[in-house]
């Protein structure tokens, strides 16, 4: 039997934010408008679920990282990411003058 693959749970966390959450209801809302085609139970139910994924998934998105890194806030994710952006900018870059600009963003990003 293969693995399962893990799949990060949603970052419900964000529905405490009022602008998030007014989103998610919103989009959920515009959504489920596609309920009333569906012939029978079965598909209302399947459509129901995707629905709901589906919003899930563009509005508040995957919780990040494992278990024991959940204490990072969500703006601390924020900065890692620009940091890893600059740091690959860099190391892809051709010239000096630019590698010296972006390395000292780098470090700034420490």
């Amino acid at each position: 039997m293969p693995a399962k693959k893990s799949v990060r749970p949603f970052a419900v966390a964000k529905l405490n934010n009022k602008t998030i959450s007014d989103e998610f209801c919103i989009d959920v809302s515009n959504r489920f408008a596609m309920l009333h085609h569906a012939a029978d139970f079965a598909d209302q139910w399947k459509i129901f679920q995707e629905t709901i994924k589906d919003s899930a998934e563009q509005v508040i998105g995957r919780r990040r990282g494992s278990r024991n890194k959940r204490w990072i806030s969500e703006c601390s994710w924020k900065l890692i990411d620009e940091r890893k952006a600059i740091k690959i900018a860099r190391d892809q870059t051709n010239s000096d003058e630019t590698w010296k600009i972006n390395n000292a963003e780098y470090k700034k990003k420490d």
